[in-house]
């Protein structure tokens, strides 16, 4: 069985998928699912886009290992709760776009640790503990924190009523050459602004 050993699972040898002749890009995991099973997509190169959906509870160990052209994922709390880069390994790094599914209830402190390519965030509808502001930025529902900032920023505001700025929220905006900071700010996380080289 494909949960057994990533030996067993075609993607090892193969790494593309085909159906009808044409390569499977996207992956989209049907709604009512519970479980990804280990080694599931194990070295399956040619995804880029992956939708889980918030049935899904439980994640095999090494599911999307060597996945390394994932750039798009819709994630769920057993993503985020396990984490981005636990879940998506090497190509984590690579994400450009996710959405935050509207069961997702904790996100990590260091959560967007080296998301370097990340320029588009989206929280799905429904959510009741993130939302994602007019500046593009993620925020707690009640907008006290920021938690992360697209990376390819240049500018911005940060809205009066902030308290706090997250761990990495701001890391790798190499574009960035101007932050405005409310004085309701208190709390500046760890590396906030790691490899910001232009403010």
């Amino acid at each position: 069985s494909t949960g057994s050993s990533y030996f067993c699972n075609p993607f090892y040898y193969a790494k593309n998928l085909y159906l009808g002749g044409k390569l499977v890009t996207t992956l989209e995991i049907p709604a009512g699912a519970t479980k990804i099973p280990n080694y599931a997509f194990y070295n399956a190169d040619c995804i880029q886009s992956v939708s889980i959906p918030d049935s899904v509870t439980s994640i095999g160990r090494e599911s999307f290992q060597n996945c390394d052209n994932i750039i798009s994922a819709k994630a769920p709390q057993s993503v985020m709760g396990m984490g981005l880069s636990t879940i998506f390994k090497s190509s984590y790094q690579k994400l450009q776009s996710l959405c935050l599914r509207a069961n997702v209830t904790a996100i990590g402190a260091d959560e967007f640790n080296c998301c370097r390519a990340l320029t588009h965030i989206e929280v799905e509808a429904g959510n009741v503990c993130y939302v994602k502001g007019e500046d593009g930025c993620l925020y707690d529902i009640e907008r006290k924190q920021l938690l992360f900032c697209p990376r390819d920023k240049e500018r911005i505001n940060i809205p009066r009523g902030v308290t706090t700025i997250g761990n990495f929220a701001f890391q790798y905006c190499t574009n960035l050459v101007s932050v405005s900071m409310p004085n309701t700010l208190q709390t500046i996380g760890t590396y906030s602004f790691q490899g910001c080289s232009k403010l």
